[in-house]
């Protein structure tokens, strides 16, 4: 497999707030098709800057696997906290 990854991040100036947008694709080498991707991962999440040592971030991911038919895991909602010592 190989994973090719691209993503943007704007500081906004005088704002604790960050913004960022990603994209993924993993694709399977061993297929007969040249560019076959097998999952592509979108996501969007906001990092918010409470001091100098703490920050959490609010992310959403789409996760779309082509050969599964359900959507378990398809839809994520993840909430984190960094505390820098």
């Amino acid at each position: 497999m190989e994973k090719q990854a691209i993503s943007l991040k704007y500081n906004i100036p005088k704002c604790k707030l960050t913004p960022e947008i990603s994209a993924e694709t993993i694709f399977k080498l061993n297929e007969t098709e040249y560019s076959k991707y097998d999952n592509l991962r979108l996501k969007m999440s906001f990092n918010y800057k409470l001091n100098k040592r703490n920050r959490v971030e609010l992310n959403f991911i789409y996760n779309s696997n082509i050969e599964s038919e359900d959507d378990y895991g398809r839809y994520l909602l993840g909430f984190s906290y960094q505390h820098k010592l």
